[in-house]
């Protein structure tokens, strides 16, 4: 009988530990994926920044890499637009 109560307290106990366990690994994990979700690309975009590129898929990231006339796709949070340059404005921190 106490061999056997000895058992079933292990048991608990063993139990206990893998719940625990897994309780702060779910924390970790959550943890975790939030931080990846704020560097996340889609998380940026829908915070309203876009991604522009050119039809060949290069990213555009200033004024100097495109002419008047070229065309270009920006990638927003949901959906992309096709746009061609009209005016090509410098910035005025150069």
């Amino acid at each position: 009988a106490a061999g056997k109560r000895r058992h079933q307290l292990a048991e608990e106990r063993l139990y206990a530990l893998m719940a625990k366990r897994q309780d702060v690994a779910s924390h970790r994990l959550a943890m975790l994926t939030a931080r990846l979700d704020g560097v996340s690309p889609l998380a940026i975009l829908g915070r309203g920044y876009s991604i522009t590129r050119t039809p060949r898929g290069e990213v555009i990231s200033r004024a100097d890499q495109v002419n008047r006339g070229d065309p270009l796709i920006t990638t927003l949070a949901q959906g992309s637009v096709q746009v061609r340059v009209e005016e090509i404005i410098k910035d005025s921190a150069q």
